[in-house]
């Protein structure tokens, strides 16, 4: 198991029928994901060449969590947005973080030690 942040998956948008969103969503879109017993915030980045994530799509996606977290390929996870389950998804494949975000853990490491 290791501790990452980024990391691609095979998502399914879940449709309105099935509870999940109407309209779609974009790069940039910031919901809840939920591994095992973990629930940090995700940026979801879609594939290059695709515009927008459907209602009823299945898609490879690049995400990246807020914090790192123990994460493995075939983990699978939800996505959430305002309580409800949005998509679903499993780790495909495990993704090297930058130095930026190395750095940002390290700083907020930091930030926490000096606080207490």
């Amino acid at each position: 198991m290791d501790v990452r942040r980024n990391f691609e998956a095979e998502v399914y948008v879940l449709k309105p029928d099935e509870g999940g969103r109407s309209k779609p969503f974009f790069n940039g879109y910031r919901p809840q994901c939920f591994v095992r017993t973990a629930d940090t915030a995700v940026d979801v980045t879609l594939p290059e060449g695709t515009e927008m994530a459907m209602p009823g799509d299945n898609l490879t996606l690049t995400m990246k969590l807020s914090y790192p977290l123990p994460i493995l390929e075939g983990q699978r996870f939800a996505v959430r947005e305002g309580g409800r389950t949005v998509a679903a998804g499993v780790i495909s494949k495990l993704l090297e973080d930058s130095a930026e975000d190395i750095q940002e853990e390290e700083e907020r490491a930091a930030k926490t030690k000096g606080g207490i």
